[in-house]
């Protein structure tokens, strides 16, 4: 997705969450759903950072655990990553009997967080302290703790054979948030070998990092996963979110197999995070031929599957005049979620030439949103 389109669904989203209130007082609808990375997730907020882009929520947390939000105004998220300590928790009871205990804890960790989030006594902590750090502060510390790792090669050395070793969900969690902030080959590396033969947690941090990288070379994986994953929904999500981020930077001959298993994902996925994910990867990488499947998933009975079909459409432009006129019944439904509404208006509008009655829906929700407040 090119930054413009970014930052037009970024102001959207703040758009739409100041006018939830005036909306359901006008139109009758419901205040758009709250979108966030689950609670405790470091990689979850780095990740948007890093993009510059909002994520949803996937079901119980960040990837079948908790998601993200995203482009698609109040959604889109990354798979449900398994959530990590509440913020200034300790991440397992050993953690939690070490802070009980001052004579535990390790003499370069600073007392207090604001303290640690310095980036001179950042520089004198151990490893362990560093993803203590992230584990607390998330995202804001993330971005701090990859400095650090960037100015001593040894620590970073130390996080990567941490990563390669397995370990606790929450320290691998916070290893991915740093790790997929440094695109070093050494890196890329171990994050596809792991996501193809780690443990379940450390498949789960190795697709975090590469979603970070957004590298073509994990395009065969992410394709080798959504087809051996079965049922497993929190894996599929993670995959989803993974996918390279540029289509035509991936040999049509690579790409196809896996909108293949996308396609399938979309029409089939039980998991409305699963589905939702796999209707925006099919706006960005298919082309008119998933059309019909993205009209379809307008009808679903999930209203972040609906705003998610209409956030595709408007990626690829649809013709169709059933397809314009489908988008058309979302725009006018007052009982329809306002991120499905949104989305379906800047399908239609950026469509082109409309038929008549889908164009007299466009002009009728235009004065709808300007009575709520919301601007382009």
């Amino acid at each position: 997705m090119s930054g413009g389109d970014r930052g037009r669904f970024v102001l959207a989203l703040a758009g739409a969450a100041l006018a939830g209130f005036f909306a359901g007082a006008l139109v009758g609808l419901p205040a758009g759903p709250e979108r966030s990375r689950p609670a405790g997730s470091p990689a979850a907020g780095a990740a948007g950072a890093a993009r510059g882009e909002p994520r949803l929520p996937g079901p119980g947390g960040r990837l079948a655990g908790g998601g993200s939000s995203g482009p698609e105004l109040l959604v889109r998220a990354r798979p449900s990553q398994p959530p990590g300590p509440a913020a200034g928790g300790a991440p397992d009871g050993g953690a939690a009997a070490a802070e009980a205990d001052p004579e535990h804890q390790d003499a370069q960790e600073p007392s207090h967080l604001g303290e640690a989030l310095d980036p001179q006594a950042l520089a004198g902590l151990d490893l362990e302290a560093l993803l203590r750090v992230v584990r607390e502060a998330g995202a804001e510390a993330s971005g701090l703790v990859t400095e650090a790792l960037l100015r001593n090669p040894s620590l970073l050395e130390q996080a990567l054979e941490r990563l390669r070793a397995g370990g606790a969900a929450e320290e691998l969690d916070a290893l991915a948030a740093v790790l997929g902030q440094l695109h070093t080959p050494e890196i890329e590396a171990a994050a596809l070998a792991l996501a193809q033969q780690g443990s379940a947690a450390q498949r789960a941090a190795a697709l975090t990092i590469l979603d970070h990288l957004g590298t073509p070379a994990a395009l065969p994986v992410v394709g080798e996963i959504l087809r051996q994953a079965g049922d497993d929904a929190a894996l599929q999500a993670r995959a989803l979110y993974a996918l390279p981020d540029e289509p035509s930077d991936v040999p049509q001959e690579q790409a196809a197999p896996v909108l293949a298993e996308i396609q399938r994902l979309a029409a089939q996925a039980r998991d409305p995070e699963v589905r939702r994910r796999a209707l925006l990867a099919l706006g960005e990488w298919g082309g008119p031929e998933v059309e019909p499947a993205l009209r379809e998933a307008l009808s679903s009975a999930d209203s972040q599957v609906r705003a998610a079909a209409a956030f595709a459409l408007g990626r690829q432009r649809a013709r169709e005049p059933a397809t314009l006129r489908a988008l058309a019944r979302v725009l006018a439904d007052p009982g329809e979620e306002l991120a499905a509404r949104e989305n379906a208006f800047h399908a239609l509008r950026g469509a082109g030439p409309l038929p008549a009655d889908v164009y007299r829906a466009l002009q009728d929700y235009l004065l709808e949103r300007e009575g709520m407040g919301l601007g382009d």
